[in-house]
């Protein structure tokens, strides 16, 4: 099914086949794949009542999280366009993002509500602001992103495209920030089939192939808390919270070597703090330093 990938599709289907499986793991918290997919479904019909539907643009301005996975397959779930937010932008660049995007809600945590209400008017399509819970009080006008998921029902589920997008807002630092458009199909294509090729496994033909357990599962997403989406962990290309997304049993251990091989022909002297991404391309020529692996 070349150029009809579509994540909320195959993440579904993830749920369906292996709904026990751990999808998200954060701090001491787990969540299963069926538990991602009802909450993300609940979300979904929320932004729905809100007036969102294919092709809307909802923000995430969040640190790190479950609530970012959520958003994005919530807002996929529904063909709209999730759109990333710097959590280090200041009020002119959120300023200008949400309304350069054309952002209908904006996603952030309780400890960004100060920017968050000083540039809410400034962004003419904006019909809700949602804050996930930190601890923090609730920002005047914000729904609570728990509130927004226990009063509705899943969204049911509708056939999507590759064509249904992802819109990546980088930079900044040489201008105001800029949104490439990316297709969920190409955004697929670009990120999934190097992460399969590493577990030996074939590409499925459908979404529908992600369902069926292959191998012993490892979380797809793995976050540590209080740590910012954007920041990088050092010695790896991958934004530092996304891990192992494959059904290899062994990789953390491969990996791991892999790592301590880059140290020693590197002459680096940082030390690593476990694997939790590792980028793929780098992987693969470290994994031929360590000769024939069984897997």
């Amino acid at each position: 099914m070349a150029g009809d990938w579509n994540f909320a599709t195959c993440w579904e289907a993830i749920a369906d086949g292996r709904g026990e499986a751990v999808a998200l793991r954060h701090g001491s918290k787990t969540v299963s794949w069926a538990e991602l997919d009802d909450r993300s479904a609940r979300l979904a019909s929320g932004l729905a009542d809100l007036g969102l539907g294919a092709g809307s643009k909802v923000a995430s301005y969040l640190y790190n999280g479950p609530a970012y996975i959520e958003g994005t397959f919530a807002t996929w779930k529904l063909r709209a366009v999730p759109v990333n937010v710097n959590y280090r932008y200041l009020e002119s660049e959120l300023a200008y993002l949400l309304e350069n995007s054309d952002a209908e809600v904006l996603l952030f945590h309780g400890v960004l509500s100060e920017a968050v209400l000083r540039v809410r008017d400034r962004a003419p399509k904006l019909k809700a602001i949602v804050q996930v819970d930190d601890d923090t009080e609730l920002a005047d006008g914000a729904i609570p992103y728990e509130e927004l998921i226990a009063t509705h029902d899943p969204a049911p589920r509708i056939t999507r495209s590759g064509d249904d997008q992802y819109i990546l807002y980088t930079g900044g630092t040489t201008g105001a920030p800029k949104g490439v458009t990316w297709r969920n199909d190409d955004l697929f294509q670009s990120l999934v089939p190097s992460a399969v090729s590493v577990t030996g496994e074939a590409l499925p033909d459908d979404p529908a192939g992600f369902g069926p357990p292959r191998r012993p599962h490892r979380p797809a997403f793995v976050f540590r808390p209080g740590t910012p989406t954007m920041e990088r962990r050092p010695g790896s290309g991958w934004p530092m919270g996304l891990a192992e997304a494959s059904w290899w049993p062994d990789f953390p251990t491969v990996a791991e070597s892999a790592i301590e091989i880059y140290q020693v022909n590197s002459g680096s002297d940082r030390q690593i703090d476990g694997v939790v991404g590792v980028n793929f391309l780098t992987l693969e020529k470290l994994l031929e330093a360590l000769g024939p692996v069984t897997i």
